[in-house]
């Protein structure tokens, strides 16, 4: 037996042994910040939708009958709760509240549904990313 039998020459020399089964080229930090991104964009993305049904609610009440006021406010917690997550996804620091951003921004409805969209991608990537936060 040689000394050089776990050793891959190919590559960079990296002692396999030693490393964990399957960690040799996995990096999910990149993921992480693509993540935070989504969810800043959809928060966004969730004030506008917010403040456009507040805008619109006294004039949709008098012409329908249909209140907006309540869903422009759920809205805008929607949209907070995604830009704190965001925030902790590219800080990678408290996977729990991250992902519960993300999770809360699936709920807000933003132009044909793209702030839904984007956060499912971005719960994706938090879950597939957990190992890489700090805090708990």
């Amino acid at each position: 037996m040689s000394i050089y039998d776990d050793v891959c020459m190919e590559c960079d020399g990296r002692i396999y042994s030693d490393a964990p089964m399957g960690s040799a080229n996995r990096d999910t930090r990149g993921g992480l910040v693509i993540a935070g991104v989504l969810m800043v964009i959809v928060g966004v993305l969730a004030f506008g939708s917010g403040f456009m049904y507040l805008a619109v609610s006294g004039v949709v009440h008098d012409f329908y009958g249909i209140d907006l006021g309540c869903c422009g406010v759920l809205e805008l917690f929607f949209g907070m709760g995604s830009l704190v997550g965001g925030a902790f996804a590219i800080n990678r620091k408290h996977f729990h509240l991250a992902l519960v951003g993300a999770l809360v921004g699936v709920l807000t409805v933003g132009p044909f549904f793209v702030g839904s969209i984007m956060s499912l991608i971005a719960v994706i990537l938090v879950a597939m990313g957990h190992q890489d936060f700090e805090g708990d």
